[in-house]
């Protein structure tokens, strides 16, 4: 048998050594996406928790503050910076536990489903009513349909579980969800009131508000419910998104 040469021999330890720094290389790249992964992950979580603590922060002050009386919006100094919020009346929103099957449908048609989904799910959300009673949150709808792995983008912003009506004032209602229910897109309060049917909507006030966070990259971020009270002490924080 032949031995083998120095030329077989050093092409045998090339080979060796350029797997090894293959799969060295591998392992680098790997570990190198995971730490970046991570550092992404971390920076995200640390924004979170930054921006969730300038809402409590700043929900501190609009309490103690009372109702603004320029409109329903109003601003907050925090760390140097005005963060903006807008004060959205639940009185313009569907109240979840307590529209009809026809309002309900009708925001419903707003996130694609078919006449029979809508029709299904709300029979399935009847179902649970007679167990559960009421939702506590406006995020437990879609499950409280039967709908265990879908989300329904913007809800917060166009339904309550605050108002305690069957319909919604359209002088005080967003006008997307006019739109939604009108069918239109129309920008005219007015225009759009008149093509919604009148059982849908009512006359109801009260001091109830979804504050929203305006940021430069979402407008209308819902993040409390609050009930101004005629003092300090009589406002209320209802609810956290």
């Amino acid at each position: 048998m032949a031995k083998p040469t120095q030329r077989s021999n050093n092409g045998f330890a090339l080979i060796v050594v350029l797997f090894s720094l293959a799969t060295l290389t591998l392992l680098v790249s790997v570990a190198s996406t995971r730490t970046f992964t991570h550092i992404q992950s971390s920076q995200a979580h640390l924004e979170i928790s930054r921006f969730n603590l300038d809402n409590r922060l700043a929900l501190e002050k609009l309490l103690a503050a009372g109702l603004p009386s320029n409109g329903n919006w109003t601003s907050v100094s925090q760390d140097e910076t005005e963060l903006t919020f807008v004060l959205q009346p639940v009185t313009g929103l569907v109240d979840l536990n307590m529209a009809s099957d026809a309002l309900l449908a009708a925001l419903l048609s707003h996130f694609e489903l078919t006449a029979s989904e809508i029709s299904s799910a709300l029979s399935h959300f009847r179902q649970w009513q007679e167990t559960y009673s009421k939702l506590s949150r406006v995020s437990d709808w879609p499950r409280a349909l039967g709908f265990d792995n879908r989300e329904f983008p913007n809800l917060a912003n166009l339904a309550t579980v605050h108002s305690g009506n069957d319909g919604l004032n359209a002088r005080t209602a967003p006008i997307s969800l006019l739109q939604i229910l009108a069918q239109s897109s129309a920008v005219s309060r007015d225009l759009l009131t008149a093509a919604i049917p009148t059982n849908f909507l009512n006359q109801a006030s009260g001091s109830s508000f979804l504050v929203q966070r305006e940021t430069e990259e979402v407008l209308g971020l819902p993040i409390a419910i609050v009930r101004y009270g005629s003092s300090r002490a009589n406002t209320k924080l209802l609810a956290l998104h």
